[in-house]
């Protein structure tokens, strides 16, 4: 079987993918620990028949044939009652094929030959298929319809340009404030223009009366250009005293229209905040996200180990940024395996410790102001400090000799090319895991 994908709908169905495939992994969780649930079961049989069919018409047929081997051995096991042990080991390692699958859809240049492979063998040796009943699937259709699926990026291109906005109304902000400030310089010369027309009345009608006096008092004739003259002055003063008053309405109507378009600015302002907000409230995903991926971590190093390991993560519901959780995934797959490498013992170690055989390890997650606080423990034997000593010896990174504290050793685990493994393997050895936490958390600051 090969695949026909769909260069315009596989970035859509990765998309779905990546949202169905940790509700998938989470239904199968609680299945597990309610077998009797038979809700649980019809709900998983959904979630795989969903992404069975888009996978279908995304064109990964080798990924829906996959899904849909799986989605018949949970009927088989819903129909026959057989839900124990084995069952739930067959589905964990379905799922990691399927988790596998998508991942090479998402990056189908690396190993794409071995990738086809694995997962056309995968669907290949899977239970042989059994009849499906009709799922009651029409309450999800009816969900499903009321979502709308958007690609991240497009979501950052709309952070992106509302940024953008914001950076503009500032600039119409400031040309706001000089342009009152220009009117606001209007009224003064408008004020101080009055005030010299004013002057020139009272002037010129002192001058008329002082005249018209000197006349009376001389028994002189009152020349009448001279009064025509005072007429036309008088008249130029009144036409002057009517501009004034025309510049000063035009004056108080751009003040208005001021302070109407602040009023508006400042409600598009409010408005673009909002959008700010939600757009950012959309790229803020989850941390559960991840869960089904931290999982398989820990199911996966456990089994190349032989050791066993439950995972738990309380606070996962709390989000975070999208492109932050993205840089914030390798740390915590490099801590999840260094606690099943270094941290937890070989199952008869710790049933000789009195232990169960199954190790634990939490991860937790809490709000903390605007800051999100992660703690990682197991419960194995913890840290070995006089192997931690002999190897930073080994390398020189501490004297024969030299007083260190235990803090001091602590803080050496995180040296790139230092580790407390036996032997290098695929798993743990090299050094550089906890270099690599180190790193990235400092990247981010």
């Amino acid at each position: 079987m090969h695949d026909e994908v769909d260069e315009q709908l596989l970035p859509i169905f990765l998309e779905e993918a990546h949202e169905l495939y940790p509700q998938i992994g989470s239904t199968l969780r609680a299945w597990r620990d309610a077998p009797d649930d038979a809700q649980l079961g019809r709900t998983l049989q959904r979630s795989l028949h969903t992404l069975k069919g888009s996978a279908r018409m995304a064109g990964a047929m080798r990924l829906g044939e996959l899904t849909h081997r799986v989605e018949d051995r949970v009927n088989q096991a819903i129909t026959k009652g057989e839900l124990d042990e084995t069952l739930w080991n067959e589905l964990d390692n379905y799922l990691d094929r399927v988790a596998q699958a998508i991942d090479q859809l998402t990056q189908p240049a690396a190993d794409e030959g071995e990738g086809a492979a694995a997962t056309a063998q995968a669907a290949e040796t899977a239970t042989a298929p059994v009849a499906v009943p009709v799922l009651e699937i029409g309450a999800e259709r009816a969900m499903q319809a009321a979502l709308l699926r958007v690609r991240s990026d497009t979501v950052d291109h709309l952070v992106n340009a509302a940024g953008e906005v914001s950076v503009t109304r500032a600039r119409v902000e400031a040309e706001l404030r000089e342009f009152r400030n220009g009117v606001l310089e209007l009224t003064d010369s408008v004020s101080r223009l009055r005030q010299e027309l004013r002057e020139v009345e009272i002037q010129a009608e002192s001058q008329m009366q002082a005249r018209v006096a000197a006349s009376s008092d001389s028994e002189s004739q009152f020349d009448p250009l001279e009064f025509d003259r005072f007429t036309r002055l008088q008249e130029l003063t009144r036409f002057m005293n009517e501009s004034v008053h025309d510049v000063q309405t035009v004056q108080q109507n751009l003040l208005q229209n001021l302070d109407e378009a602040s009023a508006a600015l400042n409600a598009q302002t409010r408005l673009n905040r909002d959008l700010q907000q939600g757009l950012m409230s959309i790229r803020m995903v989850p941390f559960s996200s991840i869960g089904e991926r931290l999982y398989r971590i820990v199911r996966q190093t456990g089994k190349e180990l032989g050791k066993r390991a439950n995972l738990e993560l309380s606070g996962a519901e709390i989000e975070l940024d999208r492109s932050v959780l993205e840089k914030m995934t390798a740390p915590f797959e490099h801590l999840l395996r260094n606690a099943v490498a270094h941290g937890l013992e070989m199952p008869e170690q710790r049933s000789r410790s009195g232990k169960a055989p199954i190790g634990e390890i939490s991860l937790s997650l809490r709000q903390e102001s605007n800051e999100v606080v992660f703690e990682l423990a197991d419960d194995g034997a913890g840290l070995d400090i006089g192997r931690i000593r002999q190897k930073a010896l080994e390398q020189n990174l501490i004297a024969a000799g030299e007083e260190v504290s235990e803090d001091q050793l602590v803080q050496l685990i995180f040296t790139a090319g230092l580790s407390t493994a036996g032997a290098v393997s695929e798993i743990a050895g090299r050094g550089v895991g906890l270099d690599v936490v180190r790193s990235e958390v400092s990247a981010l600051g």
